[in-house]
C-alpha cells in the first residue's frame, strides 16, 4: 500500500507527485502533523493515514515546506531522524502469535511447507518476530524530498 500525494497547481515537474509506501509514509506523515500542527487549516490535518485524505491548500503546503526548511536547515530534521532509527532499532522483539513463541505449528501443513519454513510461517521456527513498529523508518532524504514538492505542488491531495 502507499501513499500518492498530487500537486493541485505544480509549478515544475517535482511538484507534480510525491510518493511514499505506507512504512515511509506514516513516520514521516506524523512529523509533518507534529512540527507543522499551527499551519492547518480546519480539516486538513486530519485522515492523513488514509489514502482519500484532504486537500491541502496551496498556501498550508508552502508554509510545510518552509517550516520543515528550516527545521532542517537548523539540523532538528536530522536529530529527528537519529533519534526515530535508534528507537525503531532498540524495539525488542516479540513473540509469535502463530506458534506462541514455540518455533512449532501442529496445525501447519503439508508436511514439506513446515518443513521449508522451519516449523512456523511466522517466525520460521524461531519463536520470535520483529516488532510491526520496527518497519516503519524516518530519514531525512525523504523529508528532502516532501519538502521540495511541499515547496512547488501548489497544495496536494493525499490519494
Amino acid at each position: 500500500m502507499g501513499f500518492n500525494l498530487y500537486g493541485l497547481r505544480p509549478r515544475d515537474e517535482v511538484g507534480v507527485y510525491f510518493r511514499n509506501n505506507v512504512w515511509w509514509w506514516r513516520p514521516l506523515a506524523d512529523y509533518v502533523l507534529a512540527v507543522c500542527s499551527d499551519l492547518f487549516r480546519p480539516g486538513e490535518a486530519q485522515y492523513w493515514d488514509y489514502n482519500d485524505g484532504p486537500a491541502v491548500s496551496a498556501e498550508t503546503a508552502h508554509a510545510i515546506g518552509k517550516r520543515l526548511r528550516k527545521l532542517l536547515a537548523s539540523g532538528a530534521v536530522a536529530r529527528y531522524a537519529a533519534k526515530h532509527e535508534a528507537e525503531r532499532k532498540a524495539l525488542p522483539l516479540k513473540v509469535c502469535e502463530f506458534c506462541d513463541g514455540t518455533g512449532d505449528r501442529p496445525d501447519l501443513g503439508p508436511p514439506e511447507w513446515k518443513a521449508a519454513c522451519g516449523g512456523c510461517n511466522g517466525c520460521l521456527g524461531a519463536g520470535w518476530v520483529e516488532d510491526p513498529l520496527a518497519s516503519y523508518p524516518f530519514s531525512e532524504d525523504n523529508a528532502k524530498d516532501f519538502i521540495a514538492f511541499c515547496e512547488t505542488c501548489g497544495g496536494f491531495r493525499i490519494c
